[in-house]
């Protein structure tokens, strides 16, 4: 009877593991890492969030793919100071990580693109559950496209400055989309 609750076990323990927040420390890309809490300033966004109970300010997780298998994002510092980046690990279904960086701050990020000129400590990242209506717009604010969102949505923002970016997985492309929730003010 334990041999086969052991063999059941091992059969379902990668289930049971990939429906939850992996550790992505072994994934993380060469040179970066998770920021340091000893650094955090007094009076910065992470130290509000901190003081909120969230002692991970750097990490969010959700469903960013629509494939019912949770993801990660991360705020990762480089070993270059100053230099930061929003990583999003999708789940492969098969224990692995595919990783895509989606911008930040630093003289590594002319390409894909600068996400906030601030420090690290002061930048956002939420998930956002489904259903959530996208807009995006033209030089002039004029709505040129919306769609709903099937499935979460990673949001990034600098602490109590203007509108949050939603970051929209596009299957067809392999590109995550940068939206702006409907709802939201397009001059903020």
């Amino acid at each position: 009877m334990r041999n086969l609750l052991l063999s059941l076990l091992t059969f379902l323990l990668p289930f049971i593991a990939s429906s939850q927040p992996m550790s992505s420390v072994a994934f993380f890309p060469e040179n970066w890492a998770i920021p340091s809490m000893d650094n955090v300033p007094e009076n910065s966004g992470w130290d509000f969030l901190i003081q909120d109970g969230n002692d991970k300010p750097y990490y969010v997780f959700g469903d960013f793919n629509g494939d019912n298998f949770m993801d990660e994002a991360w705020l990762l510092m480089h070993k270059k100071a100053e230099v930061w980046g929003l990583w999003v690990f999708l789940n492969d279904l098969a224990g692995g990580y595919k990783s895509y960086v989606l911008g930040g701050m630093g003289d590594d990020f002319s390409n894909p693109k600068v996400l906030a000129r601030c420090s690290i400590f002061e930048c956002m990242i939420y998930s956002f559950g489904d259903k959530t209506r996208l807009c995006l717009y033209d030089d002039n604010l004029n709505v040129i496209e919306q769609k709903d969102s099937e499935y979460d949505l990673l949001g990034f923002g600098v602490f109590e400055v203007g509108n949050i970016h939603l970051f929209y997985y596009n299957r067809q492309n392999d590109v995550f989309e940068i939206w702006l929730d409907c709802n939201a003010d397009p001059e903020d």
